[in-house]
């Protein structure tokens, strides 16, 4: 029938999204709700990155920046628009393809399966209660073992010990002075044969 719309013609204008629309002569656009909704998120994100205090307060902020931006009739608003539908088509085909390969549930059934094979594994062979009484074995063991040999108190008294002897035999032979002076000395020494002039060239004449 001549001026009728076939339904495919009338389903793809009821789906398609509307073209930005720009009033001659004004400063402002009416851009599309997935323009605007991009826009707002990435701004979220790129706000809430933001070294400073507040990041959620940042975030919201340039939000609102970014939202307010599509409207512009300018080339900010321009670029804020192409971001925005940009960031909205991403996650619409995003969404898609979570929803045609169920990518989500089966992450989630992949989990819940590794949480009962784990509870499974526990309940069979008592691995959690081993390792708690494995290790609180081991702890008391060697509670007994220091308590019959004294393993601390001899290895704090041996640490005293050592001192004393160490300072005891510093006292006697001096060993950091000596130390100490022969380490100036060598210092002195490498300071004197860098500082000290060059030779002179010798002459050719005596040869």
């Amino acid at each position: 029938v001549p001026g009728a719309f076939s339904r495919d013609a009338k389903e793809k204008m009821n789906t398609e999204t509307p073209p930005t629309s720009v009033v001659p002569g004004s400063s402002s656009a009416s851009p599309s709700y997935g323009a605007v909704a991009g826009a707002a998120a990435v701004g979220l994100v790129a706000g809430a990155a933001l070294p400073i205090v507040g990041g959620v307060v940042a975030g919201a902020g340039c939000a609102a920046a970014a939202a307010y931006a599509t409207t512009r009739n300018d080339e900010t608003g321009r670029a804020a628009r192409g971001v925005g539908q940009g960031a909205a088509d991403a996650a619409q085909a995003a969404s898609d393809f979570n929803r045609k390969h169920h990518v989500t549930d089966k992450a989630a059934a992949a989990a819940s399966s590794a949480i009962t094979q784990a509870k499974e594994a526990d309940n069979q062979y008592h691995i959690v209660s081993t390792l708690k009484n494995a290790t609180q074995e081991g702890v008391s063991a060697a509670r007994d073992f220091d308590e019959k040999y004294k393993v601390v108190d001899k290895t704090k008294a041996g640490l005293v010990w050592t001192g004393a002897k160490a300072k005891e035999l510093n006292d006697t032979y001096k060993v950091t002075d000596t130390v100490g002076a022969a380490l100036g000395a060598g210092w002195a020494k490498l300071q004197g044969r860098y500082d000290a002039p060059p030779a002179p060239p010798m002459s050719s004449g005596g040869l």
